[in-house]
């Protein structure tokens, strides 16, 4: 699997992204541990600097996975809402924050290895 990042530029953002916006993406792809970030709206990718293999998984998975969570999340009180979640593996945690709109992540090195059970 490729790992290096997709750069970005002013003209690959969202139309609705302002400059700040372009430049916190920047600020956060800087870190070395980022793998990419990516944003969606209506399930559908508008934006993504992780390499193209993660991007695929992601673009098939990740909606549906935040759909499941919304509705879990309504179904243990219909006055909350989910806000973020956290998905960590052995490699990589996922950052994810969601609305009914949009979903954006930021993939990135997990911090420390699980360890695993005899």
């Amino acid at each position: 699997m490729e790992t290096y990042k997709k750069r970005i530029f002013k003209k690959d953002i969202p139309t609705e992204f302002d400059e700040s916006t372009f430049n916190t993406i920047n600020r956060i792809e800087e870190n070395s541990n980022v793998i990419g970030l990516m944003h969606f709206r209506d399930g559908f990718v508008q934006l993504s600097t992780a390499p193209e293999a993660m991007t695929q998984t992601l673009t098939n998975k990740l909606p549906a996975l935040t759909s499941a969570f919304q509705w879990s999340v309504g179904e243990i009180d219909i006055l909350d809402e989910l806000v973020a979640y956290r998905i960590v593996t052995n490699t990589i945690e996922i950052m994810a924050v969601a609305n009914k709109e949009f979903t954006s992540c930021v993939v990135h090195k997990s911090s420390k290895r699980r360890e695993k059970k005899s």
